[in-house]
């Protein structure tokens, strides 16, 4: 089944707009033999509006779950495992008709049916659904193998239903609308899967509609697979009548394999101009304009139109009362007689080059296709061997923003253009780190990440000034991009992605811890000055300078400045003032000694007389372990002041 995310968003909105229910719900119902309801009409019958019925596992027929009403309310009916699971079997015949659903009494979007197989309804119109008056949400079933005059799937009249999501395969009309009719539907039929459904008419009436019927009414036909549907007269995919001010839109479909007898093979458009848009119609086939059939003016961009053909060679693709056209892929370009009717113009943008189908008739691409059947049938992106034409080869003017990256700036040609599924351009990767933490927002994603872009598109990068990181901040310092420095705290930069590049956010965090010993509490001045033990964070590599006190008391002890420690490492004896640059975490310590505690043991006695007898005449690097009176020499004196100071002791 297709996913398309772009008329899914559409509906979404409409069904919010016109009160689509909550995930909480009143109440939750169960359906099955063992349950106390075992048919789902008594069910229904029980409930109350904003209730829940899920139904279990199994095939139902019978009286209770065929021509299942459900009254104007606003229920959701669903099965519990999906429709490979849970089967509604109308067991219609052309003498007892039933059907599966009928909804007739203004039953809204808050009416939802979802989930099952319906089969095997026979009815004069609507052989599995019929919808008057009413606007139901149907969604996500098999519809297969049923039987009506008109609408063999489902019939809709003067009603705005919302069908998506859908299989509706196999079903039959001896007069219109194979699949779905609808006489002045104003809903939405989209990202639905119809295929091999017919019609039967006569020579001269019916006919028409294999796939959908559309008389009147200003649906929105967007997002569906239409594929191989037949009738006997016109519009094998689609028979469309438009209400002039109030037109069907048709949109982002493909249009493949279908057959009318007579006109239309893809699309017939009975009445009015028609704008197609990012359609793909390929290898359908009519009598007169296999691929599209209007007496009326056509519009076409950004389509793509391959393999059509007509038994009497008169517009293989198309057959118009005229044509604007641009920005398309067309086999065997704007000529008899593959365009034929009136007049045509633009032309700006045709190209006729093979399309490269892949699967679900998306586009080839080295860069990634979106495969609806890769990851056992969930879904993914491929990368093919060759890239379609059609990539990056629709109006200019025409919006992208739907497609994924890389997406050229500009949108694809076909079914899939400006959808999520769109095949993917040649595109670049940036990756963008920080250092020396990550986990910093930068291009909307947290660090480190890779942005995949258009080639040649231009990318800013912002990082902010101060980035927080598990509850620390860091300041920024520069960009690095592709090895290169950029200048220190240029934040903003711009990017050419003309290849695969990287950049890295470089930013700062530093801690200067200050501290002094045997005591604390010395007050150091310069910058940043302040009484230790203390500490300072930066955000950006600083210049520090700092400056000890030459003696310092503590009590009435007298302490000599003897040396600053950096990271550690002892610095040059007695020199007070000192200056160095924070660019990671510093350890700094002003170290003092008592006077006359030559060898630093915190007491004054006669090792320390030992010491500065030894060192007389000294004026060296550590002089300060004999120098008690500050002179800058190891003389007498100090000696006599150490003896002086014998049994001295830190306090």
């Amino acid at each position: 089944m297709r996913h398309f995310a772009c008329p899914i968003v559409l509906a979404a909105t409409i069904l919010y707009a016109f009160g689509f229910p909550h995930s909480a719900y009143a109440a939750t119902l169960y359906v099955g033999p063992a349950e106390a309801f075992t048919t789902i009409q008594s069910a229904i019958d029980a409930s109350s509006n904003g209730d829940l019925i899920i139904v279990r596992d199994g095939t139902y027929t019978g009286t209770g779950n065929r021509d299942i009403d459900f009254k104007g309310k606003a229920i959701h009916l669903k099965s519990e495992n999906g429709p490979q699971a849970c089967t509604i079997d109308c067991q219609g015949t052309s003498s007892t008709f039933h059907r599966g659903f009928y909804f007739h009494s203004r039953e809204g979007s808050a009416t939802i049916v979802e989930g099952f197989t319906i089969t095997s309804g026979e009815e004069g119109v609507g052989g599995a659904i019929m919808c008057t008056q009413s606007s139901p949400l149907i969604k996500s079933n098999f519809i297969v193998s049923n039987t009506a005059h008109t609408g063999g799937g489902i019939f809709i009249e003067l009603a705005s239903p919302m069908i998506i999501g859908n299989v509706i395969r196999g079903n039959a009309a001896s007069f219109s609308g194979g699949g779905i009719h609808g006489f002045r539907n104003n809903g939405m039929i989209a990202d639905n899967v119809i295929e091999q459904n017919r019609v039967e008419g006569w020579a001269d009436q019916g006919g028409q509609g294999g796939g959908i019927y559309c008389g009147g009414g200003k649906a929105l036909v967007q997002g569906n697979l239409i594929l191989s549907n037949s009738t006997t007269r016109t519009g094998g995919g689609a028979w469309v009548s438009s209400d002039g001010d109030f037109p069907v839109v048709v949109a982002n479909n493909v249009f493949a394999w279908n057959s009318a007898g007579d006109r239309g093979g893809g699309l017939y458009w009975a009445s009015g101009g028609l704008t197609l848009l990012n359609d793909t119609i390929c290898w359908n086939y009519a009598g007169t304009g296999g691929g599209v059939y209007n007496a009326h003016p056509v519009t076409s961009t950004n389509c793509i139109l391959w393999g059509n053909t007509s038994g009497l060679s008169a517009g293989h693709h198309m057959w118009v009362g005229g044509l604007v056209i641009s920005y398309s892929c067309i086999s065997g370009g704007l000529v008899s007689p593959f365009v034929m009717g009136g007049s045509i113009s633009g032309g700006v943008g045709i190209i006729s080059s093979d399309p490269l189908f892949r699967g679900g008739y998306h586009l080839a691409s080295q860069y990634g296709r979106w495969d609806p059947e890769a990851n056992s049938g969930a879904g993914g992106w491929v990368l093919d061997d060759v890239t379609s034409p059609c990539i990056d080869a629709g109006d200019p003017a025409s919006d992208y923003s739907n497609e994924p990256a890389p997406n050229g700036g500009r949108v694809n040609m076909g079914a899939y253009g400006n959808t999520p599924e769109a095949s993917k351009s040649l595109g670049r990767v940036l990756t963008v780190k920080s250092t020396p933490v990550t986990g910093i927002s930068i291009a909307g994603k947290a660090t480190d990440h890779t942005l995949t872009v258009n080639d040649q598109q231009t990318v800013e990068l912002s990082a902010p000034a101060v980035a927080s990181v598990d509850g620390l901040d860091y300041g920024f310092i520069r960009w690095v991009i592709d090895g290169q420095e950029q200048p220190q705290g240029q934040s903003l930069v711009s990017l050419m992605m003309d290849a695969d590049r990287n950049a890295v956010a470089v930013y700062f965090r530093a801690r200067l811890g200050v501290t002094s010993a045997p005591y604390s509490g010395i007050y150091l001045s310069g910058s940043p000055a302040d009484t230790t033990p203390y500490e300072r964070i930066f955000m950006t590599p600083q210049n520090v300078a700092l400056t000890a006190q030459l003696r310092i008391f503590r009590g009435t002890v007298p302490y000599n400045f003897a040396y600053w420690k950096i990271n550690g490492i002892a610095q040059q004896a007695r020199l007070t003032d000192i200056q160095f640059r924070v660019d990671a975490d510093t350890p700094v310590q002003a170290v003092y000694n008592i006077l006359g505690d030559a060898n630093g043991d915190c007491v004054v006695n006669v090792l320390d007389l030992i010491t500065i007898r030894n060192r007389l005449g000294t004026n060296s690097y550590d002089s300060w372990r004999g120098d008690v009176n500050l002179d800058g020499d190891v003389d007498v004196l100090d000696l006599i002041n150490a003896r002086n100071k014998l049994g001295t002791r830190c306090p």
